[in-house]
């Protein structure tokens, strides 16, 4: 008998719709073919363009997630940036090509408006994508989801004061974000299990220990489940400044209040907890500090 056990490449996801749907698979889950669904045939059509796309973004991850520390140099690390973006801004613009065509379509509403939006979404834009969209299909809950989404993305633009929110550090005391006023704080949204965020703690750990005595902290909200691999990549990472979670994964509290849609993600905060600066990676996070600290 066919063994469906789950693993990364035996598994199906797909539509339910009015109607009879079909599933037919032999060895693999990820082989079936489905019938009798026109939302899973366009679901199926999208995936087939957007294959190439995905499957160097993929090769991309899964390089620099099986990388070394001292492999991570920097040049490495600016090299999947750069490589990355590339395809993300092609898998945007043809989310959003496809988006504006299929106004109706409750697949593009589905899938295709983070792809479309982008990993650091830019409110016109947001609005624009999700402007496109008919009033029926933004009725459903799928659309009213993202209608919400898209006004904590507005809460959460530069000159905006940070939404403030509560919760537990390792030794399980609650922590509020606000407790930090009165200094800069990057606001740090990352996870032990996500590749890019662990090659970026190294960037985050020299800026704070160069600019902590100036001022500067870092509030860091962890995305994990396990709160195992949570603290030992703490440790390991050698995170010293105040890390939280509510251990619920892509659930969190704060990263949905946040609109966070991508790890790492990050909001730099003046000392009246004003948003000054967001997405700093790399050397950006240092000409930041530099900008407003650099000088005390």
């Amino acid at each position: 008998a066919p063994d469906f056990r789950a693993t990364r490449d035996n598994r199906l996801s797909f539509y339910v719709e009015p109607g009879s749907i079909a599933i037919n698979a032999t060895d693999k889950l990820s082989e079936a073919t489905i019938t009798g669904s026109a939302l899973n045939d366009e679901k199926k059509a999208w995936e087939t363009m957007m294959k190439p796309v995905s499957d160097e973004q993929t090769k991309l991850y899964e390089w620099v997630r099986g990388l070394s520390e001292e492999e991570r140099t920097e040049e490495v690390i600016e090299k999947y940036r750069a490589d990355n973006k590339v395809f993300e801004e092609r898998g945007q613009q043809m989310a959003y090509d496809y988006i504006k065509a299929n106004p109706g379509s409750f697949f593009a509403l589905s899938e295709l408006y983070k792809a479309a939006t982008g990993y650091s979404p830019e409110v016109s834009k947001a609005e624009e994508v999700l402007g496109t969209f008919s009033p029926e299909l933004l009725q459903t809950k799928r659309g009213q989801a993202f209608t919400k989404e898209l006004e904590a993305w507005k809460a959460t633009q530069v000159g905006m004061v940070a939404p403030d929110f509560t919760q537990n550090d390792p030794d399980r005391n609650p922590i509020k974000l606000s407790d930090l006023r009165g200094q800069y704080v990057l606001l740090d949204f990352w996870a032990s299990w996500c590749g890019p965020c662990r090659a970026e703690n190294p960037h985050v750990v020299a800026a704070y220990n160069q600019y902590k005595d100036k001022g500067f902290t870092v509030f860091g909200v962890s995305l994990d489940e396990d709160r195992a691999k949570w603290l030992e990549a703490i440790e390991k990472d050698q995170l010293t400044w105040q890390q939280v979670s509510d251990l619920k994964g892509w659930s969190n509290a704060a990263s949905k209040m946040y609109g966070v849609n991508g790890i790492p993600a990050n909001y730099l905060l003046d000392p009246e907890g004003v948003i000054v600066a967001t997405d700093l990676r790399g050397d950006k996070l240092e000409e930041a500090l530099e900008k407003y600290l650099g000088g005390k």
